[in-house]
């Protein structure tokens, strides 16, 4: 299943990303039958429940949801606005594949924030710490399933949050750096694999490239990886795992953006369209 969902107020009062993620679908293969979750443009976004936009998540979160009941995929290729777009879908598989799900996070950073300990109150830095079942309480409950800390790789994080820091310690949640990946990518091959995944699913913020190559995001972050390293690394997630899902988030495209940096990743992301995918 191939899902659009150009959600943006998670990432608080702009919609660049809604944009974004309409200049990344324009950029796709037109052959690609995209299903789209609704998404509210002209609303206002409020603080609520210590969330920005809360009542509109949650009504596009629970229409993502049915979405995704209502067709049943074993797999999910998206391109999505901010990174809250990652509930419906992340928490749909891994019910899917009983909990034989990694999540491979390429993103700058953690998204591990509650409401509570969120700087900036916009869910965008909360979805993978709701995804842990530590969200706002009506949205874990509207999910499929939650994750449990050993389901999840940060690769490419660089910026955190106190708090972000603590839980990663706390639960020794597995971190790939820039650098390590950059020196060793097997070893994130190998982790995956000793820990006894066969399916996974790529989150892929584009902040986790260097913004000297690609500054198109919402949040550049300086010292990230080079499109190359990140290129070998998913060709090599791609050779020895079943693809479960894989997203494309956070494209901001300014004035005048290329997307020709980019070329390779999104013709990884339709390569999936051309070998067909189970369940439609």
């Amino acid at each position: 299943m191939y899902l659009f969902f150009p959600q943006w107020q998670g990432s608080g009062a702009t919609d660049e990303v809604y944009h974004g993620a309409r200049l990344v679908r324009e950029s796709l293969p037109t052959t690609i039958n995209f299903v789209e979750v609704p998404v509210k443009l002209l609303h206002p976004v409020t603080l609520e429940n210590n969330i920005w936009g809360y009542s509109v998540l949650v009504e596009q979160l629970e229409s993502a949801c049915a979405t995704l009941k209502q067709h049943n995929p074993a797999q999910i290729f998206s391109v999505g606005g901010d990174c809250t777009c990652e509930i419906a879908p992340v928490s749909f598989l891994n019910q899917h594949y009983q909990g034989d799900l990694a999540v491979v996070w390429f993103d700058a950073h953690a998204d591990m924030n509650t409401p509570e300990s969120s700087p900036s109150k916009t869910l965008h830095g909360m979805p993978l710490r709701t995804l842990l079942g530590e969200g706002d309480p009506h949205m874990v409950q509207s999910m499929f399933s939650t994750l449990s800390p050993r389901q999840v790789f940060l690769v490419g994080a660089r910026e955190f949050d106190p708090d972000e820091e603590r839980y990663i310690q706390a639960h020794q949640v597995s971190l790939f750096s820039p650098d390590t990946i950059a020196r060793n990518p097997q070893n994130l091959i190998d982790t995956i694999a000793n820990a006894g995944f066969n399916n996974l699913y790529i989150h892929f913020d584009f902040d986790v490239i260097d913004p000297a190559e690609f500054p198109y995001t919402a949040f550049p972050t300086a010292n990230g990886l080079s499109i190359a390293q990140l290129m070998t690394v998913l060709d090599m997630l791609r050779a020895h795992f079943n693809i479960a899902g894989f997203s494309l988030l956070e494209l901001v495209p300014g004035d005048n953006p290329s997307l020709a940096a980019i070329e390779p990743i999104l013709s990884l992301f339709s390569s999936f369209a051309d070998e067909g995918i189970k369940n439609g």
